[in-house]
């Protein structure tokens, strides 16, 4: 599990984005998970471009190939991220309606 701190005002915008973001279903490594992609253009971890992945009550970092694609992030395949990694909750906290 990695621990992600968030200042609380992009924890209020990355929640918004959660509540605006359709269910999506992610395969990785042949399992696929049903949950909620959601993000910004601005979410690198060093050179690697992720998105948030909420799912089953717990979030995750959902990290996405786009080598040919920085300049359009929409040409970036999100339902299927090469990797995806558990996130501290107690870093960011989700509320579900």
């Amino acid at each position: 599990m990695r621990t992600v701190y968030v200042m609380e005002s992009e924890n209020k915008e990355l929640t918004k984005m959660l509540r605006n973001s359709e269910l999506t279903e992610i395969t990785v490594d042949g399992e696929t998970m049903t949950g909620y992609v959601f993000g910004n253009d601005e979410m690198f971890d060093g050179d690697e471009f992720y998105q948030y992945f909420y799912c089953n009550g717990k979030l995750y970092q959902a990290y996405y190939s786009c080598e040919d694609c920085l300049e359009d992030l929409g040409a970036v395949d999100y339902e299927h991220p090469y990797k995806v990694v558990e996130v501290d909750e107690d870093c960011l906290t989700v509320t579900e309606d």
